[in-house]
């Protein structure tokens, strides 16, 4: 009697300790290695900024390096490094940078971005901070959150951005942008059809 006694004392104390203690089982992180959408996939964005909302249409055309290539609007040439918004138009260092990939939580990298004729310079951080199971008006994804500030040497300008990185499209599904001058937009993917 006193057995059945213990035991219905030190069962409930045994599972809180089990539950406390052990690592919670999660879904297995997400591949983390660079890969772009197909050449004639299309994304939808649904944005609110400070300047209102907005609906846009990307038509991926490509990958050169990091650089994903695509047509704004079906019509408008436009690229972009992933969380380094200006790089395409700018000098980096694309050693530097490269060291992101493969995506790892707590991976971080820095680097300098140059306009060619030098007359303006940014510090870029970008900073893999966690992984997310995120839901847009697309679907639901697996993502790495990824995080970047970038603040102009010798101006006051900072700008920080976080963003959703879904290993299975190969792009972000959503974004948050501010900088300290006001401006701000929030960005997720509406619509993606895979290239046909």
């Amino acid at each position: 009697m006193l057995n059945d006694q213990v035991r219905r004392l030190i069962a409930p104390i045994a599972l809180f300790l089990v539950a406390a203690f052990v690592p919670h089982v999660s879904q297995a992180t997400p591949d983390g290695t660079f890969h772009a959408p197909a050449p004639g996939t299309n994304i939808v964005w649904q944005r609110e900024s400070h300047r209102g909302s907005s609906t846009s249409r990307n038509v991926f055309t490509g990958v050169e390096g990091f650089k994903i290539t695509f047509k704004r609007g079906g019509v408008e040439e436009d690229a972009w490094i992933p969380f380094c918004y200006g790089c395409t138009r700018h000098v980096i260092d694309m050693e530097a940078y490269g060291a992101l990939w493969p995506l790892e939580v707590g991976k971080s990298v820095s680097f300098r971005r140059k306009r060619e004729d030098g007359n303006r310079e940014w510090a870029h951080i970008i900073k893999v901070v966690g992984t997310e199971s995120v839901t847009v008006g697309a679907g639901s994804f697996e993502t790495f959150v990824v995080e970047e500030t970038a603040t102009s040497i010798g101006r006051n300008w900072r700008g920080t951005s976080r963003f959703w990185w879904a290993p299975s499209v190969g792009y972000i599904v959503k974004q948050e942008i501010e900088e300290n001058e006001g401006a701000w937009n929030r960005a997720e993917v509406t619509e993606l059809t895979p290239a046909q």
